[in-house]
């Protein structure tokens, strides 16, 4: 099973756009099990992940818990690291390897 790379700091729960997944296609091959490394080095597998769109009010209830900010500033976040085409997210709940 191939190790992916995402472009966020560890947490148990994450949302990041499709792109900040090293090779997102074959991520989303498999709903569960995969083995991630985390921007900070953490080692961590995949419990589960869903598509969300960062319209949704469900998407501004996860920003706001997780991250504690509007989902607007969120996406802008984003946008100035890298090039967002959609506003289609991926909600990851992740567990560290001990």
């Amino acid at each position: 099973m191939k190790t992916h790379h995402i472009y966020h700091s560890y947490k148990d729960y994450v949302i990041v756009p499709f792109l900040a997944i090293e090779d997102s296609f074959s991520f989303t091959d498999d709903k569960y099990g995969q083995d991630v490394i985390m921007s900070d080095g953490v080692r961590c597998k995949v419990k589960k992940w869903e598509y969300i769109h960062m319209c949704s009010n469900y998407a501004k209830t996860l920003v706001q818990d997780i991250y504690h900010t509007d989902v607007w500033n969120f996406i802008l976040r984003w946008y100035s690291s890298i090039n967002i085409s959609t506003l289609t997210f991926l909600y990851i709940t992740l567990e560290k390897y001990d």
